[in-house]
């Protein structure tokens, strides 16, 4: 485990969610039952752009599924990761790495003073070989 790693983790998060975004507004333009007529010639037909859509959707759905299966194998590792540091280390860095909160919520929610976490997270990234 390394703090890049951990650091990835809510990015990895974010681009699998970008893509199903993506995913649902190709769908969305599948799915619509009118088409413009525009009247301007060498327009493509419907069934050109669904082609494209239903190919753009195809390719999107496999990049998800590859995303998918490296997110939930590098998820369960980080988790496992962090439930075998002690307590307090195990809440600051679920907090920090896996719910994303700033390190001043830490320490509040902690009852810690900030320095105190900053001195907990040093201390197990180096006592880890993080």
């Amino acid at each position: 485990m390394t703090l890049e790693r951990l650091k990835n983790y809510r990015q990895l998060v974010f681009s699998i969610c970008r893509m199903e975004e993506q995913l649902a507004e190709i769908d969305t333009k599948l799915t619509r039952t009118t088409t413009t007529l525009t009247g301007m010639p060498k327009c493509k037909t419907p069934k050109d752009i669904t082609n494209e859509l239903l190919a753009q959707r195809v390719d999107l759905h496999d990049l998800i599924n590859k995303k998918l299966v490296s997110a939930s194998v590098e998820v369960a590792q980080i988790s496992q990761a962090i439930l075998e540091l002690p307590e307090p280390a195990r809440s600051i860095f679920r907090m920090r790495y896996l719910d994303g909160q700033q390190w001043a919520i830490i320490a509040v929610a902690l009852n810690y003073g900030r320095s105190q976490v900053f001195k907990i997270h040093y201390d197990t990234v180096s006592e880890m070989g993080w």
